[in-house]
């Protein structure tokens, strides 16, 4: 696993034309002004309080879900909410990628590093937790094609350990967007193919899980997968073979057409309506352009808003990103820093009525303060939800803390602090 993907190196390319609807409702999005906007005045209760109204009453909606804020003021956007239980919901997470994957043994589900995995985020305070729930090895999928009944029963006990520990989760379905493709022998961008058993698999996936998890309360959203941007238009991938559309070249027509199948899918099934997230890592300084005309060239701040909308399209209802960085470029205002950085990201977001989430950040680093100032700029730009990367029982995931170690210990202390300031200073 890598959490901010392989960098590839660019090479010269000729021009793409794309799609005309896709390119004229990108060129439109991108002329979108950066008028600010009002947030609601209502206050919500404190993370403990609103998690104590969740957990202890029976009637309440289930899962994190987003709620539209009219907008107010002059040249305001509307604004969308993460709520859970009728209120604002401010929090900071964690990852743990094996919650259940690493469950998967020798062809059978063996859930004791589960329960003892959130046994220790209970204990250390931890609310919402992010998971991959699926298969990362090509080879692996037959755990649920051929166990399907033991698979999803497996799941669901995950689901109501984590509600007696009052946790929600977040499940992540297609961590590894090849496993599936390649277990059926199909070329990457048959994630876009209605029709090819890769979308066919989705489908049956997403709807299995989604059905066999909803009634839980636990089950605070539902995610895609795990950075499916990283992967597409990448010019120099095509430069790289004789052929047009290369076994493992994708196009964002192709991610968009998942994740609209995906988002669907979850929608109709899900009569709580919870919140649906993409799982992209932050967007490539270049993605708009890899995507209107095959290049590396870096996009400009409207360019971004606008790709970012083809990365989250609707049902999904929020945008995510995975920040391992401490600013980016853009071509109409150079290298930002972190903090401008999320006000952009945060207003892309606003304009297309979706809620900002980042679902990985950090990494490892050398010190308490490095992590501290992720955690400020977060809570200074708004951001409603952080999942930090990434808390391993036995410490085996990359870049992964235990609660035993002298990191883990400081980081899990961090987490406490800083849902304490949520509530304090936000009041919700």
């Amino acid at each position: 696993y890598f959490p901010t993907g392989i960098l590839l190196l660019p090479v010269q390319s000729k021009p793409e034309f794309m799609k005309r609807f896709f390119r004229s409702a990108l060129l439109l999005l991108s002329v979108l002004s950066t008028a600010g906007c009002n947030r609601p005045s209502d206050k919500g209760a404190g993370i403990s309080d609103l998690q104590t109204r969740y957990w202890n009453n029976e009637s309440v909606r289930k899962g994190l879900y987003v709620k539209n804020v009219p907008a107010t003021g002059v040249n305001a956007v509307s604004e969308a909410v993460i709520c859970l239980a009728g209120r604002e919901y401010h929090a900071t997470g964690v990852n743990c990628y094996g919650l259940f994957s690493y469950c998967l043994k020798d062809g059978g589900i063996d859930l004791t590093d589960a329960y003892a995995s959130l046994d220790i985020l209970k204990e250390q305070g931890v609310g919402v937790v992010r998971f991959n729930c699926g298969v990362f090895y090509s080879e692996d999928p037959p755990a649920y094609t051929d166990h399907r009944d033991d698979y999803l029963a497996a799941l669901r006990k995950v689901a109501a350990y984590a509600q007696q520990c009052e946790i929600g989760l977040i499940p992540s379905f297609f961590w590894n967007y090849s496993a599936v493709s390649l277990y059926y022998g199909e070329p990457y961008r048959c994630w876009g193919k209605a029709g090819s058993r890769t979308v066919g698999f989705l489908m049956r996936y997403t709807e299995d899980v989604v059905t066999a998890l909803r009634e839980y309360k636990s089950i605070f959203g539902w995610e895609f997968g795990n950075e499916l941007n990283l992967q597409a238009d990448l010019p120099n991938w095509q430069e790289r073979f004789d052929t047009e559309d290369p076994a493992n070249w994708t196009k964002g027509d192709d991610i968009h057409f998942a994740f609209r199948t995906f988002a669907d899918i979850v929608r109709a099934k899900d009569p709580d309506s919870r919140m649906i997230l993409s799982g992209n890592a932050t967007l490539r300084p270049s993605q708009y352009h890899q995507y209107v005309e095959n290049s590396w060239d870096t996009d400009d701040t409207g360019q971004y808003r606008a790709i970012t909308n083809l990365f989250n399209p609707y049902p999904i209802n929020t945008v995510t990103e995975h920040v391992y960085e401490t600013g980016r470029k853009f071509s109409d205002c150079g290298k930002v820093s972190l903090d401008r950085q999320l006000r952009e990201a945060m207003y892309a977001a606003r304009t297309l009525n979706k809620a900002y989430v980042v679902g990985e950040f950090a990494g490892v680093l050398q010190s308490e303060e490095a992590y501290r100032k992720y955690y400020d700029a977060f809570l200074d730009a708004g951001v409603q939800l952080t999942l930090l990367w990434n808390f391993a029982l036995r410490g085996d995931v990359e870049h992964s803390f235990t609660a035993t170690e002298p990191r883990g210990q400081y980081l899990f202390g961090l987490i406490r602090e800083y849902n304490e300031k949520y509530a304090r200073e936000t009041g919700k």
